[in-house]
């Protein structure tokens, strides 16, 4: 187990904004997770940190980094990982043993954990289309289930809680060229429509019965509008960027800002897809 005290938090962020965290502990397996989680049930469970807004102040809760858990085991058409592997290996296991139906998740840049906690998706899929079961730790007790509720962008572990430990995907037989071609469609994608040349969070905010929001943003004039080091990106304006030194209320001050002005406009609530700690 490490514990960094006094660390600075917006390195484990993709938005790279962030104060100082008092404790942050970084276990190097699922027990050692399962205990300091349980010996600080109020810890922050942390992935790869691309949907989180750390706070500019000093973070006194302990931050848990799920970083270094990485066990994948292939079984047929199943892959069975730790929370804390990363979407993009995941995808070259899959592409390894000829696997199909995770392709949606490439470039997507978070974790397994996350991205069950979240329920990611992207060109219509998600999470909840492939989990057979799922592994968590609730009230110190270590559970599994074979059936999570998912929602859009939610999941049982967001609104119910418990710790996501590790995951059986159920995938399908695929033809290995052509989930590598899906793969690098879906990079070349992402690289012509978002803003990957500057730290973010991904989309700022969910879709509005199925649509996306950039139109209601660019209706309302934010595109390409700056608060501090933080801008409404020129790119896309679904997502906020840190051009550099931005903090939280800079961030904070933006989703303000365009959430008032779509609600003033089209009546319209947004809401976010990040999570802001504070």
């Amino acid at each position: 187990m490490l514990h960094l005290t006094n660390a600075p938090i917006a390195q484990y962020s993709t938005f790279n904004i962030g104060g100082i965290a008092k404790d942050i502990y970084i276990p190097q397996n699922i027990d050692e997770l399962i205990d300091i989680a349980t010996t600080y049930p109020n810890a922050i469970i942390l992935g790869n940190g691309s949907k989180i807004l750390f706070p500019d102040s000093p973070l006194t809760t302990p931050l848990i980094l799920t970083n270094h858990l990485k066990n994948i085991s292939v079984t047929n058409n199943t892959i069975t990982a730790d929370c804390g592997v990363h979407l993009a290996k995941l995808n070259q296991v899959a592409l390894k043993y000829s696997l199909t139906g995770l392709e949606f998740s490439y470039g997507i840049p978070g974790r397994l954990g996350g991205a069950i906690f979240m329920n990611a998706g992207a060109h219509g899929g998600e999470f909840a289309d492939i989990i057979h079961s799922v592994t968590y730790l609730k009230n110190g007790k270590v559970m599994s289930t074979t059936s999570p509720s998912f929602s859009y962008r939610s999941s049982q572990f967001k609104t119910d809680g418990g710790i996501i430990l590790q995951a059986t995907l159920k995938l399908s037989n695929g033809n290995a060229n052509d989930i590598k071609a899906k793969m690098s469609q879906l990079i070349a994608l992402r690289v012509a429509s978002q803003p990957l040349n500057h730290p973010n969070c991904g989309s700022t905010f969910k879709r509005i019965n199925g649509e996306a929001v950039y139109k209601y943003i660019d209706g309302v004039n934010m595109r390409g509008v700056k608060c501090g080091g933080a801008q409404v990106s020129t790119k896309h304006s679904g997502f906020i960027v840190n051009l550099g030194g931005a903090t939280a209320r800079d961030v904070t001050t933006l989703v303000k800002t365009i959430k008032q002005k779509v609600k003033d406009k089209y009546n319209i609530n947004l809401q976010e897809e990040m999570i802001t700690i504070s």
